[in-house]
């Protein structure tokens, strides 16, 4: 996988996208009903595209 994340940049850019949305989409959530677990899996989310950018450095 980390090939194909070097060398195809719209695969990095939907996985990016992606990571994006559902940081977003549990961001809002937390924020409307401050539910630990929506906090949690945004942070989650957040981590994971710090890690996507490791993978393709």
């Amino acid at each position: 996988m980390r090939e194909r994340l070097r060398r195809d940049p719209f695969f990095f850019a939907l996985l990016l996208a992606a990571l994006g949305f559902a940081i977003f989409g549990f961001g809002v959530t937390w924020w409307y009903f401050r539910d630990p677990w929506s906090l949690a899996l945004a942070i989650a989310c957040a981590a994971g595209a710090v890690v996507l950018f490791g993978l393709r450095g």
